[in-house]
């Protein structure tokens, strides 16, 4: 993740042309990518939609998550099953999609609607 932040909070410096900032964003942006063994366009795919993935989830379930991945990566399926786990342990089950029922407004009784 070191590798990660490095490149997310790259910032051009003043004492080097943007020739060199691209370079070193190129090079900050390998080393994340070998970091996280990505050597094919799915993998690549994978990790991008995980790492978002991760930053959407609040603290507590992103804290259970990291917790279980270690040093290791886990794929955008396990993260999202993980944390549906996590959340529905700690908040209760979420709605099912063949359970849920269309919205009604609020009608108020004898006001002829």
């Amino acid at each position: 993740m070191e590798y990660k932040a490095r490149f997310d909070k790259a910032i051009k410096r003043n004492d080097e042309t943007h020739i060199l900032f691209a370079s070193r964003l190129h090079n900050e942006l390998r080393y994340y990518l070998s970091s996280r063994n990505v050597d094919s366009f799915d993998k690549l795919c994978n990790l991008l939609v995980s790492d978002k993935l991760k930053s959407c989830l609040d603290l507590g379930t992103l804290r259970y998550v990291l917790s279980l991945e270690g040093e290791n990566c886990f794929e955008k399926e396990r993260i999202a099953r993980l944390a549906d786990t996590y959340v529905n342990y700690h908040m209760g089950p979420t709605v099912s999609q063949g359970s849920q029922r269309p919205f009604r407004p609020f009608r108020q009784e004898g006001r002829g609607s």
